[in-house]
């Protein structure tokens, strides 16, 4: 497979944008499981929680890539939606909200981690 050039400033960028993204879910995460309030409460907040430790995760991966690259992670973090709205429907709905732009992410990080497995083999290889 001939080896792809990929623009390191524009993966670098992606990276920085996903790990500020990220971080912002640890802190929209916790502040949902602060907020909910009532019987069954248990179970959510411990899945709100699991979800701003997902977040962390994939901060911490992001952050390595670009370590990884030989540049400086961001110490920004990305935006945060605060309704004032704190019912179980409303942090549902500000969540799913908060994640659509994520989405765009996954599959840029799929072809550029192919792109690098790809090379790595390569470089291993010879």
């Amino acid at each position: 497979m001939a080896e792809q050039q990929i623009d390191r400033n524009a993966v670098v960028a992606l990276l920085n944008e996903i790990l500020e993204t990220e971080l912002a879910g640890v802190v929209r995460y916790t502040h949902y499981s602060l907020m909910v309030f009532g019987y069954g409460r248990i179970p959510i907040v411990s899945w709100l929680r699991g979800e701003a430790t997902t977040c962390l995760s994939h901060a911490n991966d992001a952050g390595e890539m670009v370590t990884h690259l030989g540049e400086h992670p961001s110490l920004k973090i990305g935006a945060l939606l605060e309704t004032q709205k704190h019912g179980i429907d409303d942090i549902l709905i500000e969540s799913l909200e908060a994640e659509k732009p994520d989405w765009r992410y996954t599959r840029s990080c799929s072809i550029w981690c192919a792109t690098v497995r790809c090379s790595s083999k390569s470089t291993r290889a010879k």
